[in-house]
This record gives structure tokens, sequence and C-alpha cells, in this order.
């Protein structure tokens, strides 16, 4: 197979949301079947290394900032569980007092999921970025300076409330920006960027537990460290163009050409890519749809095919939080279960859980396109079903056979890899391929609303499980592990090189699931007739 043709089969087809008027009618296969964006990416083939892509890239990392963000304080609050300075300046001694400072960030993004989309649908996803960035400066400032309780729960709830402000508009700027050759590459990386900020803050903790008396620095150090990605993006937001839908949904298209000149065109404006894509974007994006109505939610659910999408995004909220206890905060409790009492055992293989979890994270790279969605979540689901079994027997019986102890570390780490290969990645991409632009912020919000909802349980009821039926809680898990499998086979769809515009002929048809399939098979016989 030819580069040319190479690059196209492993990217990901740009926006498309027009359905077909015969959704279920069979398509003619083979080379003349190729739609535009196939055909344009063929005629000019994208430079992953070109001056542009690197600017685009520049453009895409400050988005990727948005996710360290939150990658800094789920791994820096757990630390913070396996440090006794910490512990006992504050007086946390029981598991229901922990859980509550957990659940104040989760709180906080509950607060700023109801206007998340809000903000970044009317003044553009850069405001958006800005704006939780700004919020999660004074939460860091607030939890670093705390005397009291009261303090440290507020600057947590403000945290929790940039979090997913930034959350909300990170993922859009990056679905958005992100070049149609390579979206669930780029798409995928911003998820992947969250082990960015858990591996420096994790690896800091670990290098400050080895000092001979380092006091409440031991977790100050770390809690304003967390200010930073806000700060770098702050100093570099002012230098990035707002994405060229966001313009064209407010009718300045001439200043969205330019962008798609400059990031997607190799700086040329006679561009095929760049003339079929705002082509595209002019021809589906409506100038006065319901993202210009802040209050109008009434699209998430107008229809069969989105109250399918947003059923979608739910189970998908529901299923990445409820298949495993929030390592990121509980990480050194499940150790202690394990058998691991040492602090600064715990600490370090808190820290080993990121590398761990980035080696997943690069394995998806080079496997989401060639197995496909669907395939993953399935794969994924099986695989943590086996892994947390053997953790479950392995801790019931550690007690008795303390060598126990460590197969069932092993098998942690084995759960974190599966779940960092198969479903960490998908958050971003697979919720940003199901919905338009038209309510794509505003159904990011929402599920970001309903990944909070479902975390807050799941972040407050481990350490109360843990201190009271121990070993036992991780069958609640298993049960979810196992239903999950079936939620994903019955009713995710397959996005796998599909554009935007398929996908939605998908979500019209008759039976989505059936025809996804179908889809795949053809896309797949077109690709091998274009080898």
């Amino acid at each position: 197979m030819n580069t040319e043709k190479q690059e196209f089969e492993h990217g990901q087809p740009d926006d498309r949301t027009t359905p077909s008027p015969n959704l279920d009618a069979p398509k003619h296969e083979g080379p003349q079947a190729a739609n535009p964006l196939q055909q344009v990416l063929l005629d000019e083939p994208p430079h992953p290394f070109s001056w542009h892509m690197i600017r685009l890239y520049g453009c895409l990392w400050c988005a990727y900032l948005c996710s360290m963000t939150n990658g800094f304080d789920a791994n820096t609050f757990g630390g913070f569980t396996a440090m006794d300075t910490f512990m006992d300046y504050f007086g946390v001694y029981g598991g229901s007092e922990l859980g509550f400072m957990v659940t104040m960030y989760i709180i906080g993004n509950l607060v700023g999921g109801l206007f998340a989309g809000q903000v970044t649908d009317p003044y553009g996803r850069r405001f958006g970025m800005a704006l939780g960035s700004l919020t999660c400066i004074v939460g860091s400032v607030m939890q670093t300076s705390a005397q009291n309780k009261s303090t440290i729960l507020g600057g947590r709830f403000f945290l929790g409330m940039g979090a997913v402000i930034v959350q909300t508009a990170g993922t859009t700027y990056a679905a958005e920006m992100a070049h149609p050759a390579y979206r669930a590459i780029l798409t995928g990386g911003y998820q992947s960027c969250f082990f960015l900020g858990t591996m420096t803050s994790t690896f800091i903790e670990y290098g400050l537990s080895g000092l001979a008396n380092p006091g409440n620095l031991e977790w100050r150090i770390p809690s304003i460290i967390q200010a930073v990605p806000s700060v770098i993006l702050l100093c570099f937001i002012w230098f990035i163009p707002e994405t060229p839908r966001w313009l064209v949904a407010n009718g300045k298209n001439d200043k969205a050409r330019e962008v798609l000149i400059r990031y997607h065109g190799e700086g040329n404006p006679d561009s095929k890519l760049v003339k079929l894509e705002l082509d595209e974007m002019e021809l589906h994006i409506k100038t006065d749809g319901s993202d210009k109505r802040w209050w109008d939610l009434r699209s998430l659910f107008s229809t069969r095919a989105s109250i399918h999408r947003m059923i979608i995004l739910i189970m998908f909220a529901l299923f990445q939080n409820l298949i495993w206890p929030p390592t990121s905060y509980y990480l050194p409790l499940m150790l202690k279960n394990a058998g691991i009492t040492d602090s600064r055992r715990q600490l370090l293989l808190n820290a080993v859980q990121t590398p761990v979890m980035i080696g997943g994270a690069i394995i998806n790279v080079f496997i989401v396109e060639r197995i496909g969605r669907r395939h993953l979540f399935i794969l994924g689901s099986c695989g943590m079903v086996v892994t947390l079994s053997v953790l479950t027997a392995c801790t019931a019986l550690q007690t008795t056979h303390p060598s126990l102890g460590t197969p069932g570390v092993v098998f942690i780490y084995l759960f974190l890899l599966n779940f960092a290969m198969t479903w960490v990645p998908m958050m971003t991409l697979y919720s940003s391929e199901i919905v338009p632009f038209e309510t794509r912020a505003k159904a990011i919000a929402l599920y970001n609303l309903a990944i909070n909802a479902f975390s807050l349980i799941n972040s407050y009821v481990p350490p109360v499980a843990f201190d009271n039926i121990g070993w036992r809680f991780y069958l609640f898990y298993l049960v979810f592990d196992f239903v999950g499998i079936w939620v994903v086979y019955f009713l995710f769809i397959e996005t796998r090189k599909r554009t935007l515009e398929e996908i939605e002929e998908i979500f019209q048809s008759s039976n989505p699931v059936k025809t996804s399939k179908e889809m795949g098979k053809r896309a797949a016989q077109l690709s091998h007739e274009f080898a």
C-alpha cells in the first residue's frame, strides 16, 4: 500500500451531519464509492511533520493542558491520603471524612457542569478554557494556603468547578481543530495527556516523601503545582485561533477560511480540503441553531437519534466510572487492603500507576483504527472482569496467605493497563464523534455532568465500603464490568473510519448498531480495493 493511502486509512475523517435520504439501502462498492473527503485526502495527502501541522499541534497542546489539569488533581489528592502530615494536619481519621474531601471536588464538577456548555457555546472555546483555568488557579491557591478544613474544601470546590469548564471547552476545541486525516489520534491524545499531569504530581509527591522532615511542604508543594497547567494555558491562549466551526456558526466565514488554510491546508488558499471543509460547515452549521440559545436543551432529546446518542453518552459515563474504584484517589487504600502498609512504598506504587497507564494509552494509538471502538470496549471490559476477579481473590485470601499480596498488586496494574489501552482514550474521542456540532458543547457538558454525578458516588463510597466490608466491595464492580460488556454490544455503534455524515446515517437508520456493522464491512472492502 502506498504512503498516501496508508495515511488516509489510519486517519479519522471530518465532520458531516446531513443524513442520507435512503438510509438502509445498499451502497455502491469500489473506488467510485469514495466520499469527497476520502478523495481529497488521496489527492492532497497531509504531511504530519510540516510547519503548518506542527503549528496545529501547538494549538492542540493548549487544549491538552485542560486534560493535564484534571490529571494533576486526581493523583495529587490521592497521594495526600498516604501522607501522615496531611491527614494529621486536618484531622482526617475516618473513611467518611476522607470521602467528603474527595467528593467536594466532584461537587464542584457538578456545579460547573451546569453552565460549562452554556459558556463555551456563545463566547467560544478559548473563553471557556481561559475561564476554567482562572477558576482552577483560585482553587489551587486556596487548597495550598489552607489552614483549616473549610478552606481546603472551598479550594477543592473551585478546582472541581474550573476543571469541568476546561474539560468541556478543551474537549470541544480538540475535536473541532483536529486535522480530519488524524482525528482519532489527535482527539484521543487529549485524554491521554491526563496521565502527564498524574505522573508529574505523583513523582513529585514520592520525591518529597524521601526528605528527612518535609513537614507540611510535603503536600503544599504538590498542591500549588496543580496550578501550573492553568497558568501556562492562560499565557498561550491569546495566540491560538478559535475553531473554524465556531467561527462559521457565528457568521465569521472569512476568518474560518483563514484558520483552515493555515492549519489544514498547508497555507494553500486553493486547497481542495479547505474548500470541502468550509463548504460542509457553511451547509450544515446553522447560524441560528440551538447552540446560540444557552438555555435550549431540547435538541439533545428531540429525535429518536438524538435520544440514542444521549443514552450512549450516559451509559458511557456510567461504566467508565463504576467499573473500578478511583485509583487516582484510593490506590494507597487499595494497596493497604492488599497488604502494603508502608507509606513511602504506597506513594511509589501510586506514582508507578501513571507510567503503566501511559503505556496502555500509547498502545491504543496503534490499535484504535485497526480494531474499532466497539471491539476495544468489549475486549477491554472482558479483560477487566478477568483481572478484577483475580485481584478480588488475592485480596480476600491475603490475610491468611500474605504471599498473595504481591500478585494482587500486579493485577491492579494489569487492570489499569487494560483500562488505559481500551477505555481511557475513548472518553474524549468517542463522545465527541457521536454528536454533531450544533449540540456538541452542550452534549459534552451533559456528558461531563453525568461523569461527575457517577464519580460523586464512586468517590465517597469506597473508603467507607472498604472499612466495613473489605474485599467484598470489589464484587460490586465485577457485576458492573460484566453488564457493561452487554450494554456496549447491544447499544454502542461503531464509528471507526466514519465521517460524521455517515455516523448521522447510522443513528437515523432503523437499527443503528446493525447498520454500523454493515458500513464497517463496506469500508473494509473499499479500503482493500484502494490498496
